[in-house]
């Protein structure tokens, strides 16, 4: 019994654990008690499958499928692609504005300041610079292979520019405090580079840009500086002057570099838990 005591042991195939090693090998059924015309098992093709489940067999591969000629399957594959395609280029624009509100609340509270943004203001940057383009851009056909690293590469479009949008705020609270100027006049400043990071994000995950992405874009941007500059009273702004338009250039300027910074640090962390992973697979694989 010796010789066969990892046989009901649990192994690691991926990320997926099987609970022991026996495993039923892939059989070519093509009767018809198992198997119907279309390719589809049949009740007692199911049933027998079932059986060795319950039996225990670890690992069940089930029998050769046949498709029938015509069978949409790449129509089938290729929409697939292009909703996780487009889920993993949108979900950057939301996760953005989750990551600075989240990061918000821990600020206005440690600095007891009130919360920078009115809901109005809110309302602006999630309507043109997120809602907007997120909608026309899902609606894209992207048939690309898809990426294993789904998760990471929408944080790592999300988080380095939600953290820079909390930076920007800081520094803003900070200048008024110190010099002590009123906050409710660099609102304006709030808002705008909040839009242009965001905007900015948007030209990212753009890429590569085509005629009509370019449109898009630009559509975005236009509609977001044009109804600031029309409709500063509707967003609880000030009108833009010329120490407002030197802190949202100085600001933009820095931010491209803080947003890159993060961005590489977010790749190191990630590559650093890989090899960690890598290094207690290799162990347990051992182990076994």
């Amino acid at each position: 019994m010796n010789k066969y005591q990892h046989l009901f042991s649990p192994i690691k195939i991926g990320t997926v654990e099987v609970p022991n090693r026996i495993a039923l090998l892939p059989m070519g059924v093509f009767s018809p008690r198992m198997m119907n015309n279309d390719g589809s098992y049949t009740k007692d093709g199911a049933d027998y499958y079932i059986e060795r489940a319950k039996g225990g067999t670890g690992l069940i591969i089930t029998g050769l499928v046949p498709v029938p000629k015509g069978a949409g399957l790449p129509s089938i594959v290729n929409e697939g692609r292009r909703v996780v395609n487009n889920i993993e280029r949108v979900a950057s624009m939301y996760l953005i504005k989750t990551t600075y509100s989240f990061l918000l609340c821990f600020l206005s509270i440690g600095l007891s300041h009130e919360y920078p943004f009115y809901p109005i203001q809110l309302s602006l940057i999630s309507s043109v610079c997120v809602g907007i383009p997120s909608f026309f851009l899902a609606l894209e056909p992207n048939y690309n292979k898809v990426d294993k690293d789904f998760i990471a590469k929408v944080f790592r479009n999300a988080v380095p520019n939600g953290i820079t949008v909390v930076l920007n705020i800081f520094i803003i609270i900070m200048f008024c405090t110190i010099f002590n100027k009123n906050f409710e006049n660099y609102r304006l400043v709030v808002v705008t580079l909040t839009g242009f990071i965001t905007l900015r994000l948007l030209y990212t995950i753009c890429k590569p840009l085509n005629l009509w992405r370019k449109i898009l874009l630009i559509f975005c941007t236009i509609s977001f500086f044009e109804l600031l500059i029309l409709l500063p009273d509707l967003f609880l702004v000030s009108k833009f002057g010329i120490v407002s338009i030197v802190f949202i250039l100085l600001l933009a300027f820095v931010d491209t570099y803080i947003i890159d910074f993060l961005s590489e640090l977010f790749d190191k962390i990630i590559i650093k838990i890989k090899e960690v992973k890598n290094e207690k697979r290799k162990k347990e694989n051992k182990l076994s």
